[in-house]
């Protein structure tokens, strides 16, 4: 099997919490990969690609799991195992709506588990036909002790040349402060843009037609995923921390 890190590294927005990061995800070589990870390989064996995860803090500690689906070939699903079993994310899933699988898994402190299988699981692949999902780890304890990572998969020895649905790397769309307290200022995005923000469970608890300003004081304290989407495409994703 063939593993590309991508150069493409996930915005940092000024003013965002530069608390230390407790895991970090690693190739099956315990190697670190990056913001974004592309597997290319053939249909048949995506589905055994793996992950490892790495705890640095000297203590145990629990991480959770939340994938956002951003691109998937018809009828085929992703499968995420670790914590003793496997969890199914049908390939119709509704890409606005981001799926928390299972349970926790602990992990000794300075210690790697290696056993956290990410892949798509069923379903006809044709050469070319390429999948990616958004997953974003965080401390079970601390939802603001987290890290992500774009995973994305391609049938086939062809390019390795990526085309996500979403921008990140524009420096014309811009979402701050963050943290914040009360309000997001959203820059730089299309007038029929929609404003989600989603809690670390999954949840929609704000939707809101594209405006500059977003009142955000209402929400209880702690870390979210915003995005902005425009026709169906994913313009922007990215995570936001309130105060």
């Amino acid at each position: 099997m063939k593993y590309i890190t991508l150069s493409l590294a996930l915005l940092t927005f000024s003013g965002l919490d530069l608390k230390s990061q407790s895991f970090e995800f690693l190739d099956d070589s315990n190697n670190p990969i990056g913001s974004e990870y592309l597997f290319v390989d053939n249909g048949s064996n995506l589905s055994l690609t793996k992950v490892h995860v790495r705890n640095s803090a000297s203590s145990a500690k629990a991480f959770k799991l939340t994938a956002h689906h951003l691109e998937n070939p018809t009828n085929v699903d992703l499968q995420i195992c670790f914590a003793g079993g496997c969890f199914v994310i049908a390939g119709n899933t509704d890409s606005t709506a981001p799926y928390t699988p299972g349970p926790s898994q602990s992990v000794d402190g300075a210690q790697i588990f290696d056993d956290l299988k990410i892949g798509p699981f069923s379903g006809a692949w044709n050469m070319n036909d390429s999948a990616t999902w958004h997953i974003l780890m965080f401390d079970e304890a601390d939802s603001t002790d987290f890290t992500e990572v774009v995973l994305k998969w391609k049938a086939g020895e062809g390019s390795t040349q990526t085309s996500l649905e979403f921008v990140q790397s524009s420096q014309s769309l811009r979402v701050f402060p963050n943290p914040s307290t009360d309000q997001l200022v959203f820059e730089g995005f299309p007038q029929d843009a929609v404003i989600e923000l989603f809690d670390l469970e999954g949840k929609l608890v704000l939707q809101e037609s594209m405006q500059t300003i977003i009142e955000v004081d209402f929400l209880p304290r702690g870390t979210y995923i915003s995005r902005v989407r425009s026709r169906e495409a994913v313009l922007f994703e990215d995570k936001i921390i309130l105060k």
